[in-house]
């Protein structure tokens, strides 16, 4: 008897929502896009706001800097990550959240 039966868990795997699953099981599809914020050591100049297009920069006491934002897809996150990187730009820290889009659920208007 071969043992090549493999397991295939519903859209829920270890406590997170698997995407594909989900949208097999249920049809469905689960939007999501990214929030991110940095923290960085130096006040950012008004010329970088070009360079994060929709992302908001914010002075704070200190010299520091907050950057944050949602973004479409984790390329664009990876993009302002290696701007910053080029830039010579020092984080502080950061922080990125994949954010469930729920506008998509359950949105019928009756006519």
């Amino acid at each position: 008897m071969s043992s090549s039966s493999s397991h295939n868990p519903g859209p829920r795997e270890r406590g997170r929502i698997n995407p594909d699953k989900y949208e097999k099981a249920t049809g469905a599809r689960i939007r999501y896009h990214w929030r991110i914020r940095i923290r960085t050591a130096a006040h950012m100049d008004s010329w970088l706001r070009e360079c994060f297009g929709s992302l908001h920069i914010a002075h704070e006491e200190g010299g520091t800097s907050i950057i944050w934002g949602d973004l479409v897809d984790l390329p664009q996150v990876y993009g302002v990550i290696l701007q910053m990187r080029d830039s010579h730009i020092e984080l502080l820290s950061l922080r990125t959240e994949r954010v469930t889009d729920d506008r998509q659920r359950g949105d019928r208007t009756s006519g």
